[in-house]
């Protein structure tokens, strides 16, 4: 349950910076994020599938969406990598907790989804962040070019 609703905090999260980017005119950071936001409300989705089909109960309580600062552009991305980093952290703990206990079933489920794909999410905030940092501010329109290409 509290991966579930750290999974929604992130949904949140990425919704306001689609919001904010939008508002910055930035199309294409826009689109990222609403993007984004969409995986991490999927994430949550995909928790909530496996609970209900172990029975456990799903309880979605308050969302906790913890405080940022966003100055400029940059800002959004790094605490995006900042967050990454926190959630692959947390479901590592969730990892390590499934191997003490033996749950070999879990640990199989876990490894092969949802840790891949963040350890994946994580790689490609950090490198979009450094990109910006470097200088390079068409970070965005080239990922808007390489989604064209991919037909995303």
């Amino acid at each position: 349950n509290e991966q579930i609703l750290h999974e929604l905090a992130n949904y949140s999260i990425y919704m306001n910076f689609s919001s904010e980017l939008s508002l910055l005119g930035y199309a294409s950071g826009e689109e990222y994020y609403y993007m984004r936001a969409q995986e991490e409300k999927k994430h949550a989705e995909i928790l909530m599938e496996y609970m209900n089909q172990n029975d456990a109960p799903v309880k979605i309580k308050d969302i906790s969406v913890p405080q940022y600062e966003i100055n400029e552009i940059i800002d959004i991305f790094k605490f995006t990598v900042e967050r990454e980093i926190f959630t692959t952290e947390k479901l590592n703990s969730i990892y390590e907790a499934a191997l003490e206990n033996k749950d070999y079933a879990f640990i199989t489920w876990l490894g092969n989804g949802l840790l891949k794909i963040q350890v994946e999410d994580e790689e490609t905030e950090s490198r979009m962040a450094l990109n910006i940092m470097q200088g390079d501010d068409t970070i965005l329109v080239k990922l808007e070019a390489v989604r064209d290409l991919l037909g995303e």
